[in-house]
């Protein structure tokens, strides 16, 4: 499960550690219970090694908002790693928020996963971090 980190009067940081991941497979990693009512205000990647995005075999980054029962699908921010698109080693990828901003609305007590998700052979990820920043309501 993420630590909390780098505490501000108005916002949180979580983060989310995962171990390496090999081609063609998936990880779901679970991230955190938000401590506090707000929204989702950044999601980044922090990788040990640099990943080079490719269209045929890419991957996903996925943060997804399970709500205080853990079955929920809402989509808070995601990355595909296709061409163009990389992550330099121990440098904060930022990952795309979603554009709605109820989608980055999280209650006290939501899940807050992260997934992984390969198409095609995938692209393997050393390990590496997410952080999550939530700002307070």
């Amino acid at each position: 499960m993420g630590a909390t980190s780098g505490e501000h009067p108005r916002k949180r940081t979580y983060v989310v550690p995962y171990p390496a991941v090999e081609d063609g497979n998936d990880l779901h990693v679970l991230g955190v219970k938000a401590e506090d009512t707000g929204r989702v205000a950044g999601v980044e990647l922090v990788s040990s090694e640099q990943m080079v995005g490719v269209d045929t075999n890419s991957r996903s980054v996925v943060v997804y908002n399970r709500g205080g029962d853990g079955t929920g699908t809402t989509v808070v921010a995601q990355k595909d790693f296709v061409s163009g698109v990389n992550a330099l080693t121990y440098d904060a990828c930022e990952i795309t928020l979603a554009t709605t901003v109820t989608q980055r609305y999280v209650t006290s007590g939501d899940e807050l996963d992260v997934f992984l998700s390969h198409v095609g052979n995938g692209i393997t990820m050393a390990t590496g971090a997410v952080r999550i920043v939530i700002q307070k309501d």
